[in-house]
This record gives C-alpha cells, sequence and structure tokens, in this order.
C-alpha cells in the first residue's frame, strides 16, 4: 500500500463526531463500506451469526416496545449513517481518478446489498409492525415516519416472507399437489382391492391385509390406534400449547393453524437445543461412519469370529438414473440348498449420499447417519438370518418384524459413545463431537414427539378406514378424522390426502400402523429438511 493510500481516509476527532467523512482514496472506500455493512447494526459478524442462529433471541419482546426503545433508534441509526453512505457514494460521480471512481461503484454495491438485507429484518420488522398496532404515536411525524418504515419492510417481502399468510398459501399449495389425479387414483385402487378381497372371502380389503399380522383384525388396529392417540393427549397438549404460545408472541393474536407445525417446531428447537445441524454435518465423514457402523454391528451381534457370514455390497452415491430412495435389496438368501449346504446370502445397500467435488471425504448430514444405520440393520439381518427354507430367509416373511432389527440399529445413533465413535471433525477426524452436542442431540430426537405421533396416527387411522369400509368419501374422511386427532386443528381447505400418496397407496395398504415406529422416527422427519418432518 502506497503512502497515498494508507492516508486515503483523513478524519479529525472534529468531524468524526459529526460523521463527516473526507475520502480520497480507492482501498479507504472500500474499508469504509466493509465497515458500514458490520456496524450497521451495531452488531460484531459473531453477534449476528448468533442473533441467526438463536431465532433473533436479540429482538424486543413486542409486548414492551416503545417510541423510545424501537422507532427513536432506528431513526437515529439512519440519520448517522446517512452522511457515510453518501461519502463512499458520491466519489464516483466526481472522482478525477479512474480507480477512485471504481471503488465508489463497488463501495455503493456493498452497501446497497447490505441495506437490502436489513430491509429484510423480520425481528425489526415484528417489533415496528408491534409499535404500529398499539398506535401511541408521539406526534404526527412521527407516525408518518413508523407508516413509512413499515411500508419500506413490507414492499422488500417481509410482511409475506414468513408470515402466517404465506405459510398458510405455502402448505395448502403443498398439500394438493397432484391431489385431484392421484385421488382418483387412490379411490380405484381401494375399490378394486376390496373386490380382490371379497374374492377371497372377506369382507373387505383390511380384514385380508391384516389377518397375517398380529393384529388379526381391523377392529384390533383401531382399538391400538385409539389406545395410543389417547395416550399421548396430554403431552400433545402441552406441546401445542408452547407453540401456540411462540406464534403469539411472535404475529400476535393470530389463529394458530397446522400450516404453523412446521415453522414454529423448528423455532422451539432452535431455542432448546445448542447445536446446528449444518455445522454437525462437518463431523460426519463418510468413511468414518462407515468404520463406526461395522464396527458397533460387529461388536453388538458377536460378528467377530472370523466366520464367512455373506457379503454386502454399497452404493451409496447419487447419479443420474439411478434409483433415487435408500434401500437394502437381497440378492441371495441364506437358506439350505439341495444338497444340504448353506448359500451365501448377499445384499446390496443403496442410498443416495452426494459426492464432495473438491476431492475430500463426502460428509453427511445426520439424517443420512441415521438412514445409514437403519438400512444396515437391514443387511445384519439378511446376513444373520439362518432359516433353512428361502421362503422364510433374507429379510424375513413376518411382515410385523422386518423393519424391527433395522429400529433397533438406529438407536445407536443418539447414544454419546456411539456417536463419538462415528464422528470426526474433517479437518481432524481425532475431535468426535463434544459431550454437550450429543446430550442435545439425543433431546432433540424426542422433541415434539408426541404432536409428530399423533400425526403419524392420524393418517394411520385414515389408511384404515378406507380399507374397512366400502365407498368412503376419503375428503370428507380426512376433514372429520383431522380435528379429532390433531387437537382440534382443522385440515386446511383445499389439502388433499392423496396428494403425498402414503404407504396406503402402495406398501402397506390396510397396514401403515405396523410402521409407526419408524415412520415416527427421527429417519424420516430430518431436522435439515423441515418440508418432510410435518406432512401439510
Amino acid at each position: 500500500m502506497t503512502e497515498s493510500q494508507g492516508n486515503a481516509v483523513k478524519m479529525s476527532k472534529q468531524k468524526r463526531e459529526h460523521g463527516v467523512i473526507a475520502v480520497t482514496g480507492a482501498a479507504a472506500l472500500l474499508a469504509l463500506a466493509v465497515k458500514l455493512g458490520i456496524t450497521a447494526f451495531k452488531l460484531s459478524p459473531e453477534e449476528q451469526k448468533e442473533e441467526r442462529s438463536s431465532g433473533r433471541k436479540r429482538s424486543i419482546p413486542l409486548d414492551k416496545v416503545t417510541y423510545m426503545n424501537v422507532i427513536s433508534p432506528l431513526a437515529e441509526l439512519e440519520a448517522q449513517q446517512f452522511p457515510l453512505f453518501q461519502s463512499c457514494v458520491f466519489p464516483k460521480m466526481v472522482s478525477t481518478c479512474d480507480d477512485v471512481r471504481k471503488a465508489s461503484a463497488e463501495a455503493e454495491r456493498r452497501i446497497d446489498a447490505h441495506v437490502l438485507i436489513c430491509s429484510k429484518r423480520e425481528d425489526v420488522y415484528r417489533v415496528v409492525k408491534a409499535f404500529a398496532t398499539r398506535g401511541e404515536w408521539v406526534n404526527a411525524e412521527a407516525k408518518n415516519y413508523t407508516q413509512a418504515l413499515m411500508r419500506d419492510f413490507e414492499r422488500n417481502g417481509t410482511r409475506t416472507l414468513r408470515g402466517w399468510e404465506n405459510k398458510k398459501i405455502v402448505a395448502v399449495e403443498y398439500g394438493k399437489r397432484c391431489g385431484e389425479v392421484n385421488l382418483s387414483i387412490l379411490e380405484d385402487l381401494v375399490q378394486l382391492r376390496h373386490k380382490f378381497a371379497r374374492l377371497l372371502g372377506y369382507s373387505n380389503y383390511a380384514d385380508y391385509a391384516v389377518d397375517l399380522r398380529m393384529a388379526k383384525t381391523p377392529a384390533k388396529v383401531f382399538e391400538f390406534l385409539e389406545d395410543i392417540s389417547n395416550s399421548l393427549a396430554d403431552s400433545a397438549t402441552i406441546e401445542l400449547s408452547m407453540l401456540k404460545d411462540l406464534k403469539k408472541k411472535e404475529e400476535g393474536d393470530y389463529p394458530f393453524g397446522v400450516e404453523d407445525l412446521l415453522y414454529y417446531v423448528k423455532k422451539a428447537e432452535e431455542q432448546q437445543f445448542n447445536f446446528d445441524f449444518g455445522d454437525l454435518k462437518q463431523y460426519f465423514p463418510v468413511n468414518l461412519v462407515l468404520s463406526g457402523v461395522f464396527k458397533i454391528a460387529q461388536d453388538l451381534f458377536g460378528l467377530s469370529s472370523g466366520e464367512l457370514l455373506g457379503h454386502f455390497y454399497l452404493d451409496l452415491y447419487t447419479r443420474e438414473g439411478k434409483y433415487s430412495h435408500t434401500c437394502v435389496v437381497a440378492l441371495q438368501n441364506g437358506a439350505l440348498s439341495s444338497n444340504g449346504s448353506r448359500q451365501i446370502p448377499i445384499a446390496l445397500l443403496i442410498s443416495q449420499f452426494e459426492k464432495d467435488v473438491s476431492g475430500h471425504p463426502a460428509l453427511l448430514r445426520f439424517s443420512e447417519v441415521v438412514n445409514l444405520f437403519h438400512e444396515f440393520g437391514h443387511v445384519v439381518q439378511h446376513i444373520c438370518n439362518r432359516a433353512s427354507f428361502s421362503k422364510f430367509s433374507g429379510l424375513g416373511f413376518d411382515p410385523d418384524f422386518v423393519e424391527v432389527p433395522a429400529q433397533v440399529l438406529e438407536n445407536w445413533c443418539y447414544e454419546s459413545f456411539s456417536l463419538k465413535l462415528i464422528s470426526g471433525f474433517h479437518q481432524d477426524i481425532t475431535k468426535p463431537i463434544k459431550d454437550e452436542m450429543c446430550k442435545s442431540i439425543k433431546r432433540w430426537r424426542y422433541s415434539f414427539s408426541a404432536l409428530k405421533m399423533k400425526q403419524e396416527i392420524l393418517y394411520c387411522l385414515f389408511d384404515q378406514i378406507i380399507y374397512s369400509a366400502e365407498n368412503v368419501d376419503i375428503l370428507e374422511l380426512f376433514k372429520h378424522l383431522h380435528p379429532r386427532i390433531m387437537l382440534g386443528l382443522p385440515a386446511l381447505e383445499g389439502v388433499n390426502p392423496a396428494s403425498r400418496f402414503p404407504c396406503s397407496a402402495i406398501g402397506y395398504e390396510a397396514s401403515c400402523y405396523s410402521r409407526i415406529g419408524v415412520s415416527s422416527g427421527t429417519r424420516c422427519w430430518p431436522q435439515e429438511d423441515q418440508r418432510n418432518r410435518w406432512k401439510l
């Protein structure tokens, strides 16, 4: 840096006090623009990061807003920054130095980008709106200024970015996707299955589907689901009250709807748990996770005798044209052959991990770690099965048991000792995740679990009813069930239960209840993809 550049910003004590800057150098312009961006709301980068991750904890409580703690500080900040901004911008119009003009233009671009971010600050908008709603104006000019602030925020999209109106619109649109087409398909499937069951001597398809299962009759299934639902009522009510309180603090007295579940569950979890799933990913390099899974399975099931038990192959990474879900495919069962020898079982584990294009080991999201444990449970089940007949070998014939080994292995994703075994910071794998984070992950597993299970029960009952009775109006059934199971929350108008084609369409028709432990588990509701967590 030249001497002239080093002395580019010349500011006397008196001028600093009045917010006036004499700018003569390109480097100084950019330095000032960056500084203004950092200090615009008087927060350091660390404080800004903390504020984002903590759900805007620094916001003023909505019932404590006043002119002096909301409007006056904003007005003062705006007044202080205006001459500073302008001193960065005007050189591009008058300077005789090309470098200074270019730097001024770049400074303006950076300042504009920062101002745009500030203009979408939801926490600031909420407190301004709360003050405006109270209508305690100091004078007419202050009222006009407050309304201008509101207008600027709303014209930049803050009002609808996460407001209750927008959440509802998104939830309805998501909940009716392909609904009309799928509804007719689902209705046809149900009727054809009823017809098929009657041909075999059953009164309806549910009788046929449940006959081979432990429940034996649909009546037992209904009793099972009702018992679970009733036992969860008190816990789910407490959880829902927490979410309603959060909404009231943030949005006022707007009614709470099912469209709010996703947003406020995430909000509550951000406040309760001291970790970020994006940061957590850095501790799960795929090779380290795999070696940990193998070690845990080996010790848990005693797979260290040296005897060849079977083969499994891993197809871990996504590619064009590949099957899009995570699963285990049995290639050969371990049943006895005609000469009395046992076949070597072979399994293929398919997953959809994303490769790291930088050449570093792929990092797994926590939900992918849980999925890997779950599916490897199926691999162990397939290889260790010692049934004599092929029909009972491999992944098993009993439909009520097939998911149990996989679910059991999932539990090890939430224990501190196993989390430390499978984790290590990607830049130094000798540093596993910390004890406090392990505890938070285990507590997070059960957060709002009663409400989540309630919603699964809703779909299980829906599934059982449509296969237990003829000519059911699917839409009316869903509207009737929703408030009864979901603590009075009505289904959204326009949402179609056939839009998501649950297991009742293909795979677990009339027996979704048997997967309730799987469906309500965290592997189906990854935190970093909350859309999958609440089925709106």
